[in-house]
C-alpha cells in the first residue's frame, strides 16, 4: 500500500533531515533576531545620547542632495524645526545661501572620495546662523547611495553630542503557511535563508552604522564593562590620550583617571543613577593631566540587564586657559580700579598711595619687589621715593646719577624696558644687586609722564629669567599712568594748600585790622557824644547814636562772617544778633520782646551787610517812635521764600507809621537810608503800611551758595 504522506519518490529520512535543518535555521534565526534587537537597542542608545546633529539622506545621481531619511534629536534642536518639518527638508535648504556651492563640491568629492570633512554655514529655521563642522560619509543602502552626515556646532565649545539613533532593519514577515510537507519544507528553507542573510546584511549595516558614528565623533567615546575595563577606544580618545585602540583595550579605566577616587566616584554615580555629568581630570598616556567634560551613562543588554557604562567626553583645556586668562585680565582691572578709587578718595598722602600702588602690582604680577624713582628738579639725579620689601630700607632715598642703569636710561628716552635677563645687559647697575643682596635675572621698568615729561619710573623685578611678557608690560604702564596721575595731583594738592595756608593768613589779619577799625569808629563817635559842646544837643546826640548803631550792626555782620571764614550765613541768625545788638545801644528802662521765626535761609556776604543796616534802622526806628510812650512792645521778624525771592516782614505792636511816611511825604534820614540800601544794594523792595502797628515788608533775590 503506497504512502501518500510523502510524494511519491522522496524516502522519509530525508525527509526528516530537511526538517531538522529547517528547524536549526529556525533557532539560528531566532537567535539572530535576538542579537540584532540588542544592537538596535545599544545603538539607538548611542543614537539618542549622541550630543552632535546626526542625518541620513539620499545623495541623488547629479551630487545634489535629496531629502533627509533620518535625522536625529540634536539637528531638530539645532535646527529649529520639527519631525515633520524636516521630512520636507533637504541639506541645501539649512545650508546657508553664501555657501551652497562649497557645500556641493563637498558632496562631489564625497562621490570620489568615500568620505570628506569642512566647515560650513548653517541657518535654522527662525534664522539662526551658526558654524558646523561636519563629517559625511557614502554608504550604499537598497541600491541607492546614502551620506551619513554629523555635525558639531562649533559656535559653542560647551554643546554636548546629540544623542543617536540607530538604523536597523526589520526581520521580514512570517513565514507562510505551510503548503504540502515537501513542497512547504522546501519554499520554508528557501524563505528562512534568504532571511538570514538579510539578518546578517542587516547587522552589518548596523554595526557599519554604529562604527562609523563612533569613529567619526569629535569627542571622546569609551565604553567600559561592568569590571570597568575598557571595550570601546574611538578614534578621538586616541588622538587625546595618546593611547592607541591596542593598547587601550582591554586596560582598566582608571589609567585614564589622575584621581583613582574620581574614577571610583564616576563609575559609581554612573550606575546607580544612571548617568553622571561633571568635569573630570584625566591623564595622557604622556603623563600630563588635563581636564574635560564628561557625559557618563549605563548600557544595557536585551534583558534590561546593566552590561557597562559609556561615557562621553571632550578636552575643555582652551576654556579653562581662556577662563584662566579672563580672570587674570579681571584681578587687572580690579587693581587698577581700586589704584584709581585711591587717587580719588585718598587724602593725597603721596608716600601712602604709592605704597599702596606698589604692593598692588607686586602681589598681582607674583614678583619679588617694585620701586618708583623719580627725578629729583634741581640735580637731574634719579631718587627712590618708595619701594616694597625686601631691602625696603636699604632701597629707599637711593640717588641714581642721570642716565645710570637702566631706569636712568628710561627717563632719557621715555620709553618702556622689559630686560628678560640682566645677566646679559651692559645698561644695568651692578651696584642694585651687591647694595640688595638679590640676584635680580628679570626688570621691568616703564617711565612716569606727566603734561609729556618724564618725571620718572616705576620697576617691577624678580630673581627669575624671562619673567615679564607682553602682558605684564601692558599692566605695568596702565599702572604708571596712575602712579604719575598721583604725583601730580600731590604737586598740585600742595600748590594749593600753600596758597590756600596764604590767602587764610591773609584774610586773618584783614579781618583784625577791619575788627579794629570798627570798633575805633566806634570809640570816636562815643567820644564825640561826649565832648561838652554837643552834650546839650539832642539831635546831635541822636545822630550820633544813630550811627553807633549801624557801625555796631556792621560790626557783628563781621564777626559773623569771619567765624563762618566767610561763608553763607544763615538770615535768623543774622537777624537776631542784629537785632539785640541794636536794642543794647538803646537807652534802659525799656522791655522790647523780639520774636524771630527759624529758618534755614542763608544769605552770602555781599548781601549780609546791607540786611544788617536795614534791620538796624527798623529796630531803631521801633524803639523811637513805636514805643516812645510805652514802656513794654514787641517785635516779630518773620521770613519766606518763594522760588528765587526771599520775603522779611518787620512787624512791631506799636503807633504805626503816621499817614505821611506811608504817603512818602515825609521822609527821614533812617528811612531814606532804607530805600537806598534796599533799591541799590539788594536790588529789592520796601513797601510799610499798617497793621495793629507798623509793618515793613522787605523783599529780595535769593543768592544760593557757590
Amino acid at each position: 500500500m503506497k504512502d501518500h504522506t510523502h510524494p511519491e519518490g522522496t524516502p522519509p529520512s530525508e525527509i526528516n533531515h530537511l526538517r531538522q535543518e529547517l528547524q536549526h535555521l529556525q533557532a539560528q534565526n531566532h537567535q539572530l533576531a535576538g542579537t540584532c534587537r540588542l544592537l538596535e537597542q545599544k545603538f539607538q542608545l548611542l543614537f539618542d545620547s549622541c550630543e552632535n546633529a546626526i542625518a541620513f539622506f539620499l545623495l541623488n545621481s547629479d551630487d545634489t542632495p535629496g531629502p533627509f531619511i533620518q535625522v536625529n534629536r540634536a539637528a531638530l534642536n539645532q535646527w529649529r524645526c520639527s519631525e515633520a518639518e524636516v521630512q520636507q527638508l533637504t541639506p541645501l535648504d539649512i545650508t546657508a545661501p553664501e555657501v551652497r556651492p562649497e557645500f556641493l563640491q563637498k558632496l562631489r568629492e564625497l562621490r570620489t572620495g568615500g568620505e570628506v570633512r569642512f566647515e560650513t554655514e548653517q541657518v535654522a529655521r527662525d534664522g539662526t546662523r551658526f558654524t558646523v563642522e561636519i563629517f559625511a560619509r557614502q554608504t550604499l543602502w537598497d541600491g541607492h547611495f546614502l551620506v551619513l552626515a554629523i555635525g558639531r556646532d562649533v559656535s559653542w565649545e560647551q554643546q554636548a553630542q546629540a544623542r543617536l539613533n540607530s538604523y536597523s532593519a526589520h526581520l521580514e514577515a512570517e513565514v507562510k503557511a505551510r503548503t504540502a510537507e515537501l513542497v512547504a519544507a522546501n519554499r520554508r528553507l528557501e524563505q528562512e535563508v534568504m532571511e538570514r542573510r538579510q539578518a546578517e546584511e542587516a547587522l552589518k549595516t548596523s554595526q557599519e552604522y554604529a562604527r562609523n558614528i563612533i569613529e567619526c565623533s569629535l569627542d571622546m567615546i569609551i565604553a567600559v564593562n561592568l569590571d570597568r575595563h575598557i571595550i570601546e577606544f574611538n578614534r578621538a580618545a586616541q588622538e587625546t590620550f595618546g593611547y592607541t585602540r591596542d593598547e587601550a583595550i582591554g586596560a582598566h579605566v582608571s589609567m585614564l583617571y589622575a584621581d583613582q577616587d574620581e574614577a571610583d566616584y564616576v563609575y559609581r554615580v554612573a550606575t546607580e543613577q544612571g548617568r553622571c555629568v561633571q568635569e573630570v581630570l584625566n591623564r595622557r598616556k604622556n603623563g600630563e593631566v588635563f581636564p574635560s567634560y564628561l557625559s557618563a551613562s549605563v548600557l544595557y543588554d536585551a534583558a534590561g540587564n546593566k552590561i557597562g557604562v559609556m561615557g562621553i567626553s571632550r578636552d575643555i583645556t582652551a576654556r579653562r586657559q581662556a577662563q584662566m586668562a579672563l580672570e587674570q585680565r579681571n584681578r587687572e582691572l580690579a587693581m587698577l580700579n581700586r589704584i584709581s578709587q585711591s587717587l580719588i578718595s585718598s587724602s593725597l598722602d603721596l608716600p601712602d598711595l604709592l605704597a599702596t600702588i606698589l604692593e598692588e602690582t607686586r602681589n598681582l604680577l607674583n614678583i619679588v619687589a617694585c620701586s618708583i624713582w623719580l627725578v629729583d628738579p634741581l640735580t637731574g639725579e634719579l631718587v627712590c621715593r618708595e619701594a616694597t620689601e625686601p631691602q625696603r630700607e636699604v632701597v629707599v632715598g637711593w640717588r641714581l646719577a642721570p642716565g645710570q642703569g637702566l631706569a636712568g636710561w628710561v627717563v632719557q628716552t621715555g620709553q618702556s624696558l622689559n630686560i628678560p635677563d640682566v645677566q646679559d645687559e651692559p645698561r644695568h647697575f651692578q651696584g642694585v644687586d651687591q647694595k640688595t643682596g638679590l640676584k635680580l635675572r628679570s626688570i621691568l621698568t616703564v617711565p612716569l609722564v606727566t603734561k609729556q615729561k618724564v618725571v620718572g619710573v616705576i620697576q617691577a623685578v624678580d630673581e627669575a629669567a624671562n619673567r615679564f611678557t607682553a602682558n605684564d608690560l601692558r599692566l605695568m604702564e596702565a599702572v604708571a599712568a596712575n602712579a604719575a596721575a598721583a604725583i601730580e595731583n600731590a604737586r598740585l594738592y600742595e600748590e594749593v594748600r600753600q596758597s590756600a595756608a596764604a590767602k587764610a593768613m591773609l584774610l586773618k589779619e584783614v579781618n583784625h585790622r577791619v575788627k579794629n577799625n570798627l570798633a575805633a569808629i566806634v570809640g570816636l563817635l562815643y567820644a564825640e557824644r561826649k565832648h561838652a559842646a554837643v552834650k546839650e544837643n539832642r539831635e546831635f546826640q541822636a545822630l550820633i547814636q544813630d550811627l553807633i548803631g549801624r557801625v555796631q550792626g556792621m560790626a557783628v555782620v563781621h564777626d559773623m562772617l569771619s567765624a563762618a571764614e566767610w561763608s553763607p550765613i544763615l538770615l535768623s541768625e543774622l537777624v537776631s544778633q542784629v537785632a539785640h545788638t541794636s536794642l543794647q545801644l538803646l537807652p534802659g528802662g525799656r522791655h522790647i520782646q523780639v520774636n524771630i521765626t527759624p529758618s534755614d535761609i542763608t544769605v552770602p556776604p555781599r548781601q549780609a551787610t546791607p540786611l544788617a543796616l536795614i534791620i538796624n534802622e527798623l529796630v531803631t526806628n521801633s524803639a523811637k517812635y513805636a514805643f516812645h510812650e510805652h514802656q513794654r512792645g514787641r517785635i516779630d521778624i518773620r521770613f519766606s521764600r518763594q522760588g528765587q525771592m526771599v520775603r522779611l516782614e518787620f512787624r512791631d505792636d506799636g503807633a504805626g507809621y503816621p499817614e505821611s511816611v506811608l504817603r512818602d511825604r515825609q521822609f527821614n534820614v533812617g528811612l531814606y537810608l532804607l530805600h537806598l540800601i534796599v533799591q541799590q544794594d539788594l536790588e529789592g523792595s520796601l513797601s510799610l503800611r499798617n497793621d495793629g502797628g507798623a509793618v515793613a515788608t522787605l523783599e529780595f533775590r535769593y543768592l544760593p551758595a557757590t
